[in-house]
């Protein structure tokens, strides 16, 4: 299955509370997508970008009730027929119609547990060998000097899933194309060992799918977090907090690694981790 982007999604009715955390991280709009639901004036679809190329959409629904999932996954592929077909064959259900314009198509499953990837399909113009390209990947929009002298600096800003599934779920991935780069134990805060994997595409796409701890139920329900690795552990965890966050998971604190997960007034959740550089 051929993928031509892979980044997190986060539907929310809070757009600028959420566009602020990010816009504090960092991060600027690359890309306004159009209003295609004219019915809502509210409305608003957006991809930010950082200097490192990370890349996160925030889409605005006002339908969205407390406890549903705000989480996604986009996933633009040059073949949506195959891809619907695929995620059918795992189990997901298609909770959207598909919306076809002049330029795409797109629709989003779920799976049973919650877990949902919204496809996106750019339409190719006659004899346009670049027209299906994701327009935000092509974006070369520079960040300005004052934005990326401020921002905190984020090596690793990916997808993560949290599931007591894992292995259904790296088989769905395995199909998609990606396979395991790593895979390693870790130790939650109940001492119960549980199984991490970072898993990748040839076009470097990269997702981890990861045990989730006993002391952060979700009802047997799969999460999408946002993974995201930074230099400065409690710098970050000070923004976080100055925008409403709550710490939500132990901080886990060992010789290699310092994380912990924070969840925002609107319910996403970002899983921050700090690599313990060796001294030279």
């Amino acid at each position: 299955m051929e993928i031509t982007s892979f980044y997190p999604t986060i539907t929310t009715t809070d757009f600028e509370g959420t566009k602020a955390v990010f816009d504090a991280l960092g991060f600027e709009v690359a890309h306004t997508l159009p209003n295609l639901r004219n019915e809502d004036p509210k409305f608003h679809n957006i991809v930010m970008k950082n200097a490192g190329g990370f890349r996160i959409n925030i889409y605005s629904d006002s339908t969205i009730k407390p406890g549903q999932p705000c989480m996604s996954i986009w996933m633009n592929v040059r073949d949506f027929e195959g891809a619907r077909t695929l995620f059918r064959e795992h189990g997901f259900t298609e909770v959207t119609k598909v919306e076809e314009y002049s330029f795409l198509k797109c629709v989003t499953v779920m799976e049973p547990s919650g877990l949902g990837i919204t496809i996106f399909y750019h339409i190719r113009k006659t004899n346009d060998r670049h027209s299906d390209k994701d327009p935000v990947s092509d974006s070369n929009k520079l960040l300005s000097d004052e934005k990326v002298s401020s921002a905190i600096e984020i090596t690793s800003f990916h997808p993560m899933i949290k599931t007591d599934r894992h292995d259904d779920i790296i088989k769905l991935f395995e199909e998609l194309g990606f396979s395991v780069a790593h895979r390693f134990t870790h130790i939650h805060d109940s001492d119960c060992d549980g199984q991490s994997f970072n898993m990748k595409n040839e076009k470097g796409f990269t997702v981890d799918i990861t045990d989730a701890p006993p002391e952060e139920p979700d009802n047997g329900r799969d999460r999408v977090v946002i993974r995201m690795n930074v230099r400065d552990f409690e710098g970050t965890c000070e923004l976080l907090r100055s925008h409403g966050f709550k710490q939500c998971t132990p901080l886990i604190d060992r010789e290699h690694v310092t994380s912990t997960t924070f969840e925002a007034p609107s319910g996403f959740r970002i899983a921050v981790i700090y690599h313990k550089r060796k001294p030279k």
